[in-house]
């Protein structure tokens, strides 16, 4: 019998992360655990953060928790002398937050979890700085090339896909360097596209071990953004507007390339999964229209406010409600049935 191979795709954003958990957490009170509908969880940056708890078995619940909790150590607010601090460091220095709090709050979370102990098939995107080309941490399939030495623990793939560039350090693992996954994949659909398709839907596809004889004849994905940004650069029709310094640029040099990428890949997938020789769905949840001007101005990358994470609260369940009630039949599909990948540790 022919499968649907189902994708969840999440995109990066910060600490605009703890919309995306609250939309997953009303979703997962709807129909259950996240992780047991989905063959493959596709995560960039902070979207990477939660594919990985969630492919651990980490309720949504408690990634929404995560982010209350750990966002403002993660982020913490700075007083007018330790902002001037931060502004050097990101400039200067190594990046403008260290990366000890994030570390610490992810072992809470994911503790020593290798990831060949997933329960989903992983695709979390970061880039090699060394090699110079992005890199994809992944669950070891048996379907292809992959080993499970490659791609280590958990906390290593959330640290370098997390790692902003000014923001935080750079990761080392082994004898490399990684940066975030957001500076080529902040939206990272086409990832779990090129991964199903090259190794799991269609026809003459060879599964494996507890999965040979099962066929993906058709993929469907379903992507949460993460709240894009405007980046609030009015036009005032002065030529000073023209020659933007790199203080000037500071956060709207981010926003505007991962925003640019999660708009490009979106339009790009919604036209490309009816291309495809096998058959593909693309469903977006964009909350973007939930957003109002205020709740605008309070939103940002790494703005742990009080403001700012009651604004991503709001806005997260809004939208988890109304995918949960008016526009049930959207998503209602992915959730029809369980995971028909099987994976066992």
């Amino acid at each position: 019998m022919a499968e649907t191979f189902k994708i969840l795709s999440l995109d990066g954003g910060g600490i605009r992360g703890l919309y995306t958990a609250e939309v997953l957490r009303h979703f997962e009170e709807a129909f259950g655990p996240i992780g047991e509908y989905f063959d493959m969880i596709c995560g960039t940056s902070t979207g990477g953060l939660i594919a990985l708890a969630l492919s651990k078995g980490v309720p949504a619940t408690e990634n929404v928790r995560f982010y209350k909790e750990q966002g403002p150590k993660i982020f913490p607010v700075k007083k007018f002398w330790n902002g001037v601090r931060g502004f050097c460091r990101q400039f200067l220095r190594g990046g403008k937050y260290s990366n000890g709090p994030l570390e610490a709050a992810l072992k809470e979370i994911l503790g020593d979890t290798q990831m060949s102990e997933a329960r989903n098939l992983l695709c979390v995107p970061a880039y090699n700085l060394t090699s110079g080309r992005p890199r994809i941490f992944k669950y070891p399939h048996l379907e292809g090339n992959n080993y499970a030495t490659k791609y280590g623990s958990m906390i290593e793939a959330a640290l370098a896909t997390s790692a902003a560039p000014t923001y935080f350090p750079v990761k080392s693992i082994g004898n490399r360097y990684y940066t975030d996954g957001g500076v080529w994949a902040n939206n990272p659909v086409l990832c779990g596209i090129q991964e199903a398709l090259e190794y799991f839907v269609g026809e003459g596809k060879q599964l494996q071990g507890a999965n040979e004889g099962v066929v993906f004849d058709r993929y469907a994905i379903l992507s949460l953004g993460c709240l894009p940004e405007k980046n609030g650069w009015e036009h005032t029709g002065e030529t000073a507007d023209l020659s933007m310094s790199l203080a000037g640029w500071r956060k709207k040099l981010i926003n505007a390339m991962a925003d640019g990428q999660d708009f490009a890949t979106e339009r790009l997938a919604a036209k490309l999964v009816h291309m495809t020789k096998s058959p593909g769905e693309y469903v977006w949840v964009d909350g973007s229209s939930e957003v109002s001007t205020v709740q605008r101005k309070n939103i940002s990358l790494d703005d742990v406010s009080a403001a700012s994470m009651q604004a991503l609260e709001q806005i997260g369940s809004a939208v988890g409600d109304h995918y949960r009630t008016r526009g049930l039949q959207i998503v209602k599909p992915f959730f029809a049935e369980k995971k028909k990948y099987r994976i066992i540790n």
